[in-house]
C-alpha cells in the first residue's frame, strides 16, 4: 500500500495503523523522516508529487493507494495562490495517470469539507452543491473530480474531512488551546452554532475502511465524529482539561463584528491576514455542520470517540 503525505499529522497515524495491522507500506513525499529505520518495515521513496517521474516511480508494484498529499490550508495565505493547484490538483492528476499505467486497484483520496464553502446551520450532506471560497477548497474540488473520473479504471473514493483533532495536531484548535493555556479564555457569546469535527483515529479508521471495503465505486463521503459542537462547548472542553474557569460573561456580538471589520480594514492596508477579522469571527461563531450518515450506511463506519475524551491526550502531548 502506498501512502502519500505520510509525514503529516494524519499520514503518520495512518501509517502506524497500517503497520500495526501487518500491511506492507510504502511512503512517498519530499520528507519521509522517521520512517524506514532498521526496525521499521516501511519502504521510503523521496519525491515531489508535482513531478510526474517521481510519482511514476512511487506507483510501481502498488495495488492500493491512500492519497493524502496536498498543500495544507493556511488562513494567512492569499486566496489566489497557485500552489494549491500545482500540488493538490495537478499532483493528484500525476498520481492518477501513473495509477492507471500501473494497474492500481483501489485509491482513496483525502479531501476536505472546504469544498462546500460557507454553509448554514443545517447538516450538510454529500448532495449539497459545492461552492468553495478558498484556493484550498477549489483545488480539493478539482482533485475530487479527477479522482471520480479515474473510477472508470480503478475503484476510487473521496473522503471529506472537517477539522481533525488528536495529539500532535495543528491548526485552529491548537491555537485556541494555546490561548487558553496562556490565560486568555475568549469571552464568546453562546450563539448555538454547530461545528463538526473528527478525531484522527476515526478518520484513519474511515480511510482504511474505504480502501478495503467492497462498497460502491466513485463515492464521496463526509467523515465526522457524529457530534455538532458549539464554540462555547469547545471552549468549555478545553477549559475543563486545563483546569481553567469559563468566564461568566461574554463580549456582545455587535462589538465582535465591529472589531472584525476593523481587522478586515487593517489586513487590507497591510496586505496580509491579521489575527482577528471577519473570516476568523465566522470560524468562531458560524456553523459548519456535516452529516456522516452516508459513510455509516455504506461502509459501516462508526465513530469511536469525541473531543471531550481526546482532549486530555491532546493537552498531555503539548507538554
Amino acid at each position: 500500500m502506498l501512502v502519500t503525505g505520510a509525514s503529516g499529522f494524519i499520514g503518520r497515524h495512518l501509517v502506524q495503523q497500517l503497520r500495526d495491522s501487518g500491511a506492507l507500506v510504502r511512503v512517498f513525499g519530499r520528507h519521509v523522516d522517521g520512517f524506514g529505520g532498521s526496525a521499521d518495515p516501511v519502504e521510503c521513496m523521496v519525491g515531489d508529487i508535482r513531478h510526474a517521474g517521481d510519482v511514476a516511480r512511487a506507483l510501481r508494484g502498488v495495488s492500493h493507494v491512500f492519497h493524502l498529499a496536498g498543500k495544507a490550508h493556511d488562513m494567512r495565505e492569499a486566496h489566489g495562490t497557485t500552489e494549491h493547484h500545482a500540488v493538490t490538483t495537478e499532483g493528484t492528476r500525476h498520481l492518477l495517470r501513473s495509477a492507471r499505467e500501473n494497474a492500481v486497484e483501489r485509491l482513496v483520496f483525502l479531501s476536505s469539507v472546504a469544498v462546500y464553502g460557507r454553509t448554514g446551520d443545517a447538516a450538510v450532506d454529500e448532495e449539497t452543491r459545492c461552492a468553495p471560497e478558498t484556493a484550498y477548497g477549489r483545488a480539493k474540488l478539482e482533485a475530487e473530480a479527477a479522482v471520480i473520473e479515474a473510477g472508470a479504471q480503478m475503484h476510487v473514493c473521496c473522503l471529506r474531512a472537517p477539522l481533525v483533532y488528536g495529539p500532535g495536531g495543528k491548526g485552529q484548535l491548537p491555537r485556541l488551546i494555546a490561548l487558553i493555556e496562556r490565560g486568555f479564555v475568549p469571552p464568546l457569546p453562546d450563539v448555538a452554532n454547530a461545528r463538526s469535527m473528527v478525531s484522527v483515529d476515526d478518520l484513519v479508521q474511515s480511510l482504511i475502511r474505504a480502501v478495503r471495503s467492497p462498497g460502491r465505486n466513485r463515492q464521496i463521503y463526509n467523515v465526522t465524529d457524529g457530534r455538532a459542537y458549539t464554540t462555547r462547548e469547545i471552549v468549555r472542553v478545553i477549559c475543563g482539561a486545563l483546569g481553567r474557569r469559563v468566564p461568566g460573561w461574554h463580549a456582545p456580538l455587535p462589538l465582535l463584528r465591529i472589531l472584525a471589520r476593523l481587522g478586515d480594514a487593517a489586513g487590507s492596508i497591510a496586505g496580509r491576514k491579521v489575527p482577528f477579522d471577519s473570516d476568523v469571527l465566522e470560524k468562531l461563531i458560524g456553523s459548519a455542520h456535516f452529516s456522516a450518515a452516508k459513510i455509516e450506511r455504506d461502509l459501516g463506519y462508526r465513530p469511536t470517540t469525541d473531543l471531550a475524551r481526546v482532549m486530555p491526550a491532546i493537552i498531555a502531548a503539548r507538554k
